[in-house]
């Protein structure tokens, strides 16, 4: 029997929208995973605290993928005192499914971070890492960040054979679209259809939490 692979999507999700889930079925697709994890964060350590409240943001999660088999909502770090670290959600995805491969999906921006996370030299030993890079990105890393890339980096099309810590590049659509600027739509009583899900829409206009 094969290996499963895993993807391990995180983020604030406040609120969720098409420039989250596009990104990640794309990665889904030329990395070839099984299924993927969306994993709302409770507390974040270097983000500001969320409008909507964790239910919230769980439900609006939930609604958006509801069709798609490939996504299913995780909602430990939710469930965890404290603040919330990658490096315990992979531990704890580890210990859970200890034969499967985890593949965690990053945007650019938030790799470039990466040398400022919580035990962030550990993540290596337990997943492989896909950065999603929209055409044309020019971030730039930090020479520690710059230092494994260049050692760990492989062609996404070849990331299912490699163990973990290999690192490869995904080109993903790009959509500007940001969490922010819905948050300024719904806050001036506009409409978000199609910048989110048709059912986040509707439970946005419910809620109006904005």
């Amino acid at each position: 029997m094969s290996q499963m692979r895993l993807g391990v999507f995180g983020g604030m999700f406040d609120p969720v929208h098409h420039g989250h889930l596009r990104p990640a079925l794309e990665v889904a697709e030329q990395a070839r995973l099984d299924h993927v994890r969306l994993l709302p964060c409770a507390i974040p350590p270097h983000r500001d605290i969320p409008s909507a409240t964790a239910e919230q943001r769980r439900d609006m999660l939930e609604l958006a993928v509801a069709d798609y088999d490939m996504f299913s909502v995780d909602s430990q770090e939710l469930e965890r005192s404290g603040t919330s670290y990658t490096i315990d959600t992979l531990e704890s995805l580890r210990a859970e499914l200890p034969e499967a491969m985890l593949v965690l999906m990053l945007g650019e921006d938030a790799f470039a971070g990466l040398h400022r996370w919580h035990r962030w030299q550990e993540i290596f030993s337990l997943a492989q890492v896909v950065i999603m890079r929209r055409p044309g990105g020019t971030e730039e890393f930090d020479a520690a960040i710059d230092q494994e890339l260049s050692a760990r980096r492989c062609p996404i099309a070849d990331l299912p054979g490699k163990d973990r810590g290999a690192i490869a590049m995904a080109e993903v659509t790009p959509l500007q679209i940001s969490s922010t600027l819905i948050r300024h739509v719904v806050g001036r009583g506009e409409d978000p259809g199609f910048l989110v899900p048709e059912p986040v829409a509707r439970y946005l206009r419910e809620k109006r939490i904005y």
